[in-house]
């Protein structure tokens, strides 16, 4: 208990002296990790905790950067009640989105989602007065709090990871909570749950609020950090991306969003940097390519992720109790 107090000490106190010891490039992937993380978050929740499997986070991660971003470039709206405003609608869209399908379960709601998530990306390409179109928005302000203006990659690091640690311990809290652990009641077994009277489709319902809020909050981040946004970036191959880093990570620890962000974001940079060597530029084939593999390896051989492998080697050494495998939901 004393070891685990002594690292939990050590994690701000990296977060905070890591910029001026990794450089410029590091520090932009730590701050891409970061915004990740808030939104894998959101779907390590629902996979982990609630047994959903949800391929529309890219769309709520959308709805939050062009919300904040259409209202903050196109109305002149402070870019604090812009972002606030992002996570109202995706709210809203999220609320909608669980409560149509809050009966189904397994690959129905899999695909029900997968189809939301490709029409929310139609609208991001057709509905140009608010979304600029397959063009998307450019100029979007930096993000403000008060006169002071979020304009640099250092800046912007400490305000994500700041956010980020807010956002770990709430979560922390409310998997501890009752509420917490009937979400997980009804992941277990919905069946049961039902039999003691719980609400499964609310406890559905508010779990992926919660996630596509998180989503959103990130999304609107990214576009305030970035200053431009286009529907590729919230594509299909964002949400199974997003996916990818839940489960590398592992579902089920409030760490694995950040270890499944951190590993994936710099696979992609190695791949940007190792690809001229060979003549090209063109990292998309060979990326996805990558990444499929390495989603089968993972759900196959490690369902639990990244962050259940020191407790199987305590395990191996016979020092650990046994640790909780992930099991994927079933129809």
């Amino acid at each position: 208990m004393r070891r685990k107090s002594v690292y939990l000490a050590l994690v701000p106190v990296i977060v905070v002296v890591c910029p001026w010891i990794v450089g410029p490039f590091w520090t932009q992937i730590m701050l891409l990790t970061g915004l990740y993380a808030i939104c894998i978050l959101g779907l390590s929740l629902l996979i982990g905790h609630a047994g959903l499997v949800s391929l529309a986070q890219a769309a709520f991660w959308g709805i939050g950067a062009y919300v904040s971003a259409f209202l903050s470039l196109k109305h002149g709206f402070p870019t604090i009640l812009a972002l606030m405003s992002g996570l109202a609608v995706a709210g809203i869209v999220a609320f909608l989105l669980g409560w149509l399908t809050r009966r189904l379960a397994g690959h129905y709601l899999t695909l029900v989602t997968l189809g939301a998530g490709m029409i929310m990306n139609l609208i991001f390409v057709e509905e140009s007065w608010w979304t600029g179109g397959a063009s998307g928005l450019s100029g979007i302000p930096h993000l403000s709090l008060g006169s002071w203006v979020i304009d640099s990659d250092l800046r912007m690091y400490y305000l994500v990871w700041g956010i980020l640690g807010l956002v770990m311990v709430l979560i922390w809290n409310l998997l501890h909570s009752p509420w917490g652990r009937t979400l997980q009641a009804t992941r277990d077994s919905s069946t049961a749950a039902s039999a003691t009277g719980v609400d499964v489709g609310r406890f559905k319902v508010q779990a992926f609020v919660a996630s596509g809020v998180l989503a959103a909050l990130s999304g609107a981040l990214y576009a305030h950090y970035m200053t431009f946004v286009s529907p590729e970036l919230f594509s299909f191959k964002q949400s199974i991306l997003f996916l990818l880093m839940a489960v590398v990570g592992g579902p089920l620890s409030i760490w694995g969003p950040i270890i499944g962000a951190l590993v994936l974001t710099g696979l992609t940079e190695a791949l940007r940097s190792v690809m001229p060597m060979f003549g090209t530029d063109a990292v998309g084939p060979l990326e996805t390519l990558i990444f499929g593999v390495l989603l089968l390896v993972v759900i196959l051989f490690l369902p639990s992720g990244v962050m259940s492998l020191p407790a199987k080697a305590k395990i191996v050494r016979g020092e650990g109790k046994p640790w909780r495998r992930y099991s994927w939901p079933r129809t």
